[in-house]
Parts: structure tokens; sequence; C-alpha cells
């Protein structure tokens, strides 16, 4: 839980970030494999992943650029 101006999250292979309590502005999400990432975002969400990860937000993100390969996802929760 908390705040933060900006986020970057960097999965390669399989993990998880579990922070949907943490509210940012920017989220920039990178995952290559099967890594899962829960967020807040409120401004601008940018993912890409290549593999089967997902991204999952809570907030309305003004902007979302998402860009997966294989059959990654990105799903508002």
């Amino acid at each position: 839980e908390g705040t933060a101006r900006e986020v970057r999250a960097d999965i390669s292979g399989s993990g998880k970030i579990l922070a949907a309590g943490l509210v940012t502005d920017e989220c920039e999400v990178r995952i290559s494999g099967s890594g899962d990432v829960e967020i807040h975002v409120n401004k601008e969400l940018d993912a890409t992943i290549s593999g089967s990860g997902s991204v999952s937000y809570k907030g309305n993100p003004q902007h979302v650029n998402s860009n997966a390969s294989g059959s990654g996802s990105v799903r508002k929760m």
C-alpha cells in the first residue's frame, strides 16, 4: 500500500507483483514469460507482455498503452 509518482515493474520468467494497494500516477510494466502484475494507476499505464503474462489494474488511467504477444493480457480489475 502507499503512493508513488512512477512505478516500473519488470518480470522475466515467472513472478508476481501484487501491488493493487499501491496508487501510482504512471506505471510501466514489462513481462517476458508468465508473470502477473496488479497495480492501481491514475494517469498512464504502459504494458508490454511477451508470453502468457497478465497485467490487472485498478483506477481510471487517461492513457492505456498495451502491446501483448502470445496469450498475454491487460485488463481492468
